[in-house]
């Protein structure tokens, strides 16, 4: 829209960003600078975010990824990063019907933004942004994505099905102790070795991944399990929330060696406890789209909850991409 501009903001104005991102109760530490500043200092990522004016004020925004591919400019989703959301300050008013036209205002110059400098463009939104139609009205794709979210309120272990029960008392009496740890490089370990089996390489070197988690030691929360003889056979690590009293499950790993015990099991459902027991209100275990570890996940109580993921691409980009699978063009593409 015409009064409205959008532009990335400078490094000098990312206060006034992470003031608005402070007063939604709908964002998350993943939309806060700090966060994406360690990100990108650590994972060597441009990360910017967009910022949407009206006049001088600063009402919405979405942070990005900028890279090249094919000699393009892309804007995606954050590396180690649940959703890139679009964010907007909430208008006050009395009118549902003006509250949605603001948001939809915001949205399409967002979009409009996007799809005008950038070959491929991905946004992942927040579960509470469900209006998404200025960017379908665009011709943008929409994907529906889901997590779950287990309400710490109403976790009971009794209201666990039987079977998963029976796994977590079968890992306690094997002797496996859940504790909280810095040991960045096992948990590391854990993770490569559960990504290879499943076809796929750990996107972070061990460097990394600690260095992420002391730039945001404050928020970052690192959970393994022992054997009785000290061996860490699974891990989980959590990025805390503390403003919304929300914690998310971001990476979890186990040593397949150690599968009968049930580590995980016990580790997840501790990881429960514990934020119960600390006053926190969700854990979002990150993620339902693999069918084995939706159904894991299921098991603890969590309400699924969809969000929607919406993506514009050029039609050179999309020409590019799928020529870039063929070998020959592989080869031309280095």
């Amino acid at each position: 829209m015409s009064d409205l501009n959008v532009r990335f903001l400078n490094k000098d104005e990312y206060e006034r960003w992470d003031s608005l991102v402070a007063a939604l109760p709908s964002a998350s530490i993943f939309d806060e600078s700090k966060w994406l500043a360690a990100v990108a200092d650590v994972m060597g990522c441009d990360i910017r975010i967009s910022g949407v004016f009206e006049k001088d004020r600063l009402i919405g925004g979405v942070p990005l990824n900028i890279s090249n591919k094919f000699g393009m400019q892309t804007a995606t989703g954050i590396p180690l990063t649940p959703t890139n959301s679009c964010i907007i300050e909430p208008l006050e008013t009395i009118f549902t019907s003006k509250a949605t036209n603001y948001l939809l205002k915001i949205t399409d110059a967002i979009g409009r933004f996007l799809q005008s400098n950038y070959d491929y463009a991905v946004v992942a939104n927040h579960p509470f942004i469900s209006d998404i139609r200025s960017f379908n009205w665009l011709g943008w794709r929409t994907q529906v994505l889901y997590t779950y979210h287990v309400d710490l309120a109403k976790a009971d272990f009794s209201a666990l099905p039987k079977e998963r029960r029976k796994l977590i008392r079968k890992a306690e009496n094997s002797g496996v102790i859940i504790e909280r740890s810095d040991d960045f490089s096992a948990a590391h370990n854990l993770l490569a070795k559960t990504f290879r089996r499943k076809d796929a390489s750990l996107p972070l070197s061990s460097w990394q991944l600690s260095q992420i988690c002391l730039r945001c030691a404050d928020n970052a929360v690192l959970f393994v399990a022992k054997t009785h003889d000290g061996k860490v056979i699974a891990c989980s690590i959590l990025i805390v929330d503390f403003k919304r009293r929300v914690a998310y499950s971001l990476l979890s790993g186990f040593d397949y060696a150690y599968q009968d015990i049930e580590a995980t099991s016990l580790i997840k459902w501790k990881c429960i406890e514990y934020f119960k027991s600390n006053g926190f209100v969700i854990l979002d275990l990150v993620g339902a789209e693999n069918k084995s570890i939706a159904n894991f996940k299921a098991e603890f109580g969590g309400d699924l909850v969809p969000y929607y993921q919406v993506s514009k691409v050029s039609m050179r980009y999309r020409i590019l991409n799928q020529l870039s699978r063929l070998k020959p063009f592989r080869l031309l593409l280095k």
